[in-house]
């Protein structure tokens, strides 16, 4: 048996090696304590309060004083999990908060969520943080929240759109959002419109010309129809050189509706055919006017499927067919001399033509042009939803055999099927 003062001393030199060995392990790493305090301020204070940037700035502040050594990895992971909530639940930044959730779980894979603020955002941005480190996770739902769409870097999306043409490849329209669509469904072709219809209001600006155009040789061989105001035709003899002429220049001609038929025949082409009515022409004074219009055209349309879909098409045409262009402007006559006889009262005493004229007057000159034309133009189509679409644009033609420049400005209303 030892003696008591040995047994003192072995007794004592136990106790004090047992305080060496379990001591350290009660008392945590050096900052747990501090990093408690900041947790805790951060969730239940504000938090709550809905301070968000606060509770950001305080546990940031906990996770710089940590540093790598100063608190134990399970309370730093817990830090990095308090963190990402508030980015997910509070601020609502999905893909910083995923960063963040990446950062607790490779500090601590067995981290887990404070099931008092874990929302649907919070759990989806650490699932995609798990996803992210192949880590076990419960399945990912079919989509974010529908008010909060996933971020997914290198393939920005629209937010909100009406059909999937409004998504990148590999997103589909779900409920008014982009999401990402699965791998093994392939996106639905879009209804392509082949056939339409346009109703569109057209008037012919023509360029025309002309001396001495109401003598009856000029009317003849100039294609021009001279009437009176009572609308009858004029056969009178006008004084050579002196009015009666035409100045160059454009001048409103016969106004036309049309209804045309396209068929799209290739993806940016089109075959169209036109009828339609034209109004203004001559008919007084024995004058014929063919009010028909008949054309073919061929256009070509810029654009990756530009029948289809919304937007602007731009388009380019060539065209011909039947169709008579008559313009009418005014001019002034003075009698001949010779012809008139003796004024009286402003008229003639003589028969210049078939009957007495007055000295001065001013008659309706019609300019009548070829019956054939032949021509092309462009023009926009802008269609605010798929299938209708409004129409401007404009064509440059020649008539023919009565040679006559027109340019057709037109605006239209189109329906696809």
């Amino acid at each position: 048996m030892l003696p008591r003062q040995t047994s003192a001393i072995l007794a004592s030199s136990l106790a004090l090696a047992t305080g060496l060995l379990v001591g350290p392990a009660r008392a945590g790493a050096p900052k747990d304590a501090q990093a408690e305090n900041a947790l805790a301020e951060a969730l239940e204070v504000d938090f709550l309060e809905t301070k968000f940037d606060k509770a950001e700035q305080r546990l940031r502040g906990a996770i710089d004083t940590c540093g790598d050594t100063g608190c134990t990895p399970a309370l730093k992971a817990k830090l990095y999990a308090a963190l990402g909530s508030v980015l997910a639940g509070g601020k609502k930044q999905l893909e910083d908060a995923r960063e963040v959730f990446v950062q607790a779980l490779m500090v601590d894979k067995a981290v887990q969520l404070n099931p008092d603020i874990a929302s649907t955002e919070v759990k989806f941005a650490f699932e995609q943080a798990q996803k992210q480190l192949k880590l076990d996770k419960p399945p990912k739902p079919e989509k974010p929240p529908e008010s909060l769409p996933e971020k997914k870097p290198g393939k920005p999306k629209a937010m909100q759109c009406i059909d999937d043409n409004e998504c990148n490849s590999g997103f589909a329209c779900v409920g008014g959002e982009c999401v990402e669509r699965a791998a093994d469904v392939p996106k639905p072709e879009q209804k392509s419109r082949k056939n339409w219809l346009t109703l569109s209001f057209a008037p012919d600006v023509s360029v025309v010309s002309g001396s001495d155009v109401c003598t009856r040789e000029n009317q003849d061989g100039m294609h021009f129809v001279c009437v009176r105001q009572d609308g009858s035709r004029y056969l009178g003899k006008p004084t050579i050189g002196n009015a009666d002429n035409i100045r160059t220049g454009p001048a409103l001609s016969t106004l036309r509706v049309l209804l045309t038929y396209e068929r799209v025949v290739a993806q940016n082409v089109g075959l169209g055919a036109r009828i339609g009515f034209a109004f203004g022409g001559a008919t007084d004074g024995g004058a014929s006017f063919l009010p028909l219009h008949l054309e073919g055209r061929v256009s070509y349309s810029i654009g990756k499927r530009p029948y289809d879909g919304k937007g602007v098409r731009p388009f380019f045409f060539v065209s011909g067919g039947l169709a008579q262009v008559d313009t009418k402007v005014e001019v002034q006559v003075l009698e001949d001399v010779a012809a008139c006889g003796p004024v009286q009262g402003g008229n003639c005493t003589k028969n210049s033509g078939d009957r007495k004229e007055p000295q001065k007057q001013t008659l309706a000159a019609y300019k009548q042009a070829g019956q054939g034309f032949a021509g092309g133009g462009f023009g926009l189509a802008y269609m605010p939803v798929a299938g209708f679409a409004m129409n401007l644009g404009i064509r440059a033609s020649a008539t023919f055999p009565v040679a006559t420049f027109v340019l057709a400005p037109e605006a239209g209303l189109s329906l696809g099927f």
